[in-house]
């Protein structure tokens, strides 16, 4: 399995959404449908079995798996956390077979954006991968970006 070098990757720097918008039509992403979202590495806010432990115990309350992921879950003290602290891309893949990934710069107020260049193997970088980032994204499969006029 192929570990994901920042060296090796050579994204594109976009400073704000109008420059975003542009690289998604130069990539030709507008209009895919999103068959899976996979985060590289892992997210520094988790820990590797919190997630886990924090859906079994809502399931044991009662509540479905879709109540949990959409945050419906009013009435218990567990909650997933809503934002993860990642510093490797997260890469949505297309149901053509196409990529997409996107990083927060760590340099600047900058997204970093590239198309094609992660293979789909890759599970890690720097870090082991320590949560699932399908339950996070799950309910993006099937959903396509957005076409732009």
């Amino acid at each position: 399995m192929e570990k994901f070098s920042l060296h090796k990757w050579n994204p594109i720097e976009c400073k704000n959404a109008s420059e975003i918008e542009q690289v998604l039509r130069q990539f030709d992403i507008p209009g895919k449908t999103i068959s899976a979202v996979h985060v590289i590495g892992m997210a520094n806010n988790f820990r590797p079995y919190d997630i886990s432990l924090i859906v079994e115990g809502l399931k044991k309350e009662g509540f479905s798996e879709e109540d949990i992921f959409t945050g419906r879950v009013s009435g218990s003290s567990k909650r997933l956390p809503l934002a993860a602290d990642i510093y490797e891309p997260v890469v949505f893949f297309f149901d053509d077979g196409s990529t997409l990934e996107f990083m927060n710069s760590k340099f600047s107020k900058a997204v970093l954006v590239a198309s094609n260049q992660i293979l789909p193997y890759c599970s890690e970088g720097l870090n082991h991968s320590n949560f699932h980032s399908e339950y996070f994204f799950r309910m993006l499969k099937g959903m396509s970006f957005f076409r732009p006029c």
